[in-house]
């Protein structure tokens, strides 16, 4: 029931396909992707620059370099949001609507939102069971779904609160900033919560564990259902 739900959820046909590599725990990887192949780059070119440091030639051309003035591309505002542009996305527009959201004191945070606080409280309880610091790790952790579980029930706190945040703004009149927002976020949270739901479902079989998936479960569904209704 609750995944029937959610797959009624979809995604907003005229938001850019690349803004589903900024919060999926697996990118696609593509070059031709504005964030993935931007991401790529430039952990390549920093991969390079190491290698050339460590020779005699690149620390000559490093200490000359430090006397020129800086133009790294990737610190050019004009060249990401020209990027952006091309790849179907207004920065401009998307800073502008950040920056109302956040001076708006009648906008409140992402915390102050009940369902928010729950996702975070349902998070805890998973979270809660791991040890601080460097482990050990328990098994299930390292396991697909593990990575799946804990990479989603992380995001959905914070994209719930911004669900709130975008109908808050839409009930104030805001529609035109905020209404694709909203969109796209309740599809993103409808996506997290399926593969939370999958995650969990995988885990289920496996001996010792030390969060109780069943009771995960239960709260889960009632979560879902108060996500619709945002």
């Amino acid at each position: 029931m609750d995944t029937e739900i959610l797959l009624k959820i979809l995604r907003p046909t005229d938001m850019p396909a690349w803004q589903d590599c900024v919060w999926k725990r697996q990118a696609c990887e593509q070059m031709t992707c504005v964030m993935c192949g931007r991401r790529i780059t430039m952990e390549r070119d920093f991969m390079v620059e190491e290698a050339l440091e460590q020779t005699s030639i690149g620390k000559a051309i490093a200490s000359a370099a430090a006397s020129e003035p800086k133009n790294d591309r990737y610190e050019n505002a004009e060249f990401w949001e020209d990027d952006a542009h091309h790849g179907g996305f207004n920065i401009g527009a998307s800073r502008q609507f950040e920056a109302e959201h956040e001076v708006d004191a009648d906008g409140p945070d992402w915390m102050s939102y009940e369902l928010a606080r729950q996702f975070l409280e349902w998070r805890e309880k998973i979270y809660g069971t791991l040890p601080i610091g460097s482990g050990p790790f328990p098994p299930w952790i390292e396991t697909e779904a593990g990575r799946e579980l804990l990479w989603y029930a992380n995001l959905l706190p914070i994209k719930t609160g911004r669900l709130h945040a975008a109908r808050h703004d839409i009930n104030r009149g805001r529609a035109a900033e905020a209404e694709l927002d909203y969109a796209y976020t309740r599809y993103v949270v409808a996506q997290s919560l399926l593969r939370v739901i999958e995650a969990l479902s995988s885990l289920r079989s496996l001996p010792n564990l030390p969060i109780d998936i069943a009771k995960l479960q239960d709260e889960l569904s009632g979560l879902i259902l108060s996500v619709v209704e945002i």
